[in-house]
């Protein structure tokens, strides 16, 4: 099948398996009616699967023609002269921000074949960490530095967001935090009352601090190393992607029914504000959404 593809977009493509795809893109098979016809495929770089309803352009000369890919990923363009063309995609609003722009590729189309082309457009992937206290509030001015998979830092705003960019192959990551010093101090215990020597009271008051030796306040913590492993989200809004958000969140998911029941209630308790939550995932799948791939 004859390719072009975004991979020089990749950092360190040549060691990647789909590298060998930008070379120039060949003829698949003899057209039988001696016409020149001509499919574009659009897919993911990643994993091969197909993208749909986006714009695939094949330009002979300076008019591009345009067409969308159909839910396989392919665009058919029917009938073309043979020549040189070059191919780009233009990515929906929806898609911008998930993918990197397509850099265009030329070939040269021969006579009297069916001509497929695969272009292959490359995800953008980002970890994203948010830094919250016991009351779900986000943490502000936390100094992070990342170390892996890349090296990176920044002070979280209101958000207490941290979001970088990443390879997309990467699996873990490691970060230190800085968490700032909110002048917060814990309250003196209270003196004991001074007895009256003109009516002492009786038993007397015994004071604990005369018998046990002082005790020393633990130390805040400031300074948090995290390690952590890397795994894909599912955009889809379906079960597996309300549980992976959930995890995320901090509400553990898994297989087993029980322990997702107590996550979504411990979630609609903290963010709901419903101590009699149903449990059930569905209810409260909107929100998840919301605060997972908002905040």
């Amino acid at each position: 099948m004859g390719k072009t593809s975004g991979s020089n977009q990749i950092t360190a493509a040549a060691a990647d398996p789909f590298a060998g795809d930008a070379k120039p893109l060949a003829a698949v098979a003899t057209c039988k009616k001696g016409k020149t016809r001509l499919t574009v495929h659009l897919v993911r770089f990643d994993n091969g699967v197909a993208v749909p309803n986006e714009t695939v352009s094949a330009s002979k000369g300076w008019w591009p023609t345009k067409k969308t890919t159909a839910g396989t990923g392919a665009a058919d363009f029917g009938e073309v002269d043979a020549g040189s063309y070059s191919f780009d995609v233009t990515l929906s609003t929806a898609n911008k921000s998930k993918f990197k722009p397509y850099t265009a590729h030329t070939a040269s189309v021969p006579e009297q074949v069916d001509f497929h082309a695969t272009l292959k457009i490359a995800p953008v992937y980002r970890v994203r960490i948010v830094l919250f206290d016991k009351a779900a509030k986000a943490t502000s001015g936390a100094q992070w530095t990342m170390t892996s998979p890349v090296a990176a830092s920044g002070t979280t705003g209101a958000n207490g967001l941290i979001e970088v960019e990443i390879p997309w192959r990467d699996t873990a990551g490691k970060l230190t935090v800085k968490l700032p010093d909110t002048g917060a101090k814990e309250p003196a215990p209270a003196a004991a009352p001074a007895p009256n020597p003109n009516n002492p009271a009786y038993p007397l008051a015994i004071d604990g601090n005369h018998f046990l030796p002082k005790e020393e306040k633990a130390k805040a913590l400031t300074d948090v190393t995290l390690t952590y492993d890397l795994e894909h989200i599912t955009d889809a809004d379906n079960e597996d992607g309300w549980k992976s958000r959930l995890t995320n969140l901090g509400f553990p998911c898994t297989n087993d029914a029980p322990r997702v029941t107590r996550s979504v209630k411990a979630f609609q308790r903290l963010h709901k504000n419903d101590f009699a939550g149903s449990g059930n995932l569905s209810d409260v799948s909107a929100d998840v959404k919301k605060l997972h791939d908002t905040t």
